[in-house]
């Protein structure tokens, strides 16, 4: 007589993740850390600035300086998101060449020649989107340095000027 429960794998449960995996969660983590404190640090800055008024040159001068550093930081959270999508399908895409190698590997010839050449393809796109992720941040990092120069830069000349 055969029961009718389903068989349990103990290995599946006990399945480490690979270092890759921990690796982007370490990143995941990180990234939403720093844009927590960023949003933070940037809200507190706005919105607890101290009282702005029409006649005080001054006081309008700073609000204009932190206003164009807080707008530097959120267009950096932006790249931030735009490079963890980036990374995400580098992720993607590596996951899904080692499930088509292991169907490749596999003893059926159709199903093995079909994933064979996807895992193929699709390495080939892991590998660009790696190199573009790569590059997009190294973009990041001088936008970000150019745009804090241009800001410190802008209110060093409007602090200068004499009228």
């Amino acid at each position: 007589m055969q029961d009718g429960s389903v068989a349990w794998d103990p290995i599946v449960v006990d399945r480490q993740l690979p270092w890759q995996d921990k690796l982007f969660i370490l990143y995941l983590l990180v990234v939403l850390g720093m844009a927590i404190i960023r949003s933070v640090g940037m809200a507190r800055q706005l919105w607890f600035g101290g009282p702005l008024s029409k006649n005080d040159k001054h006081a309008s001068t700073q609000f204009l300086y932190i206003w164009d550093l807080c707008a530097a930081r959120a267009a950096g959270i932006k790249r931030m998101a735009v490079l963890t999508l980036l990374l995400a399908l580098v992720m993607l895409t590596h996951g899904v060449t080692s499930i088509l190698v292991g169907i490749a590997q596999e003893k059926r010839v159709w199903p093995g020649a079909v994933a064979g050449g996807l895992a193929e393809v699709v390495g080939l796109v892991t590998l660009g989107t790696l190199v573009s992720a790569l590059l997009y941040g190294f973009a990041i990092s001088y936008q970000g340095v150019l745009s804090r120069r241009r800001v410190l830069w802008s209110h060093s000349r409007s602090n200068d000027d004499p009228s």
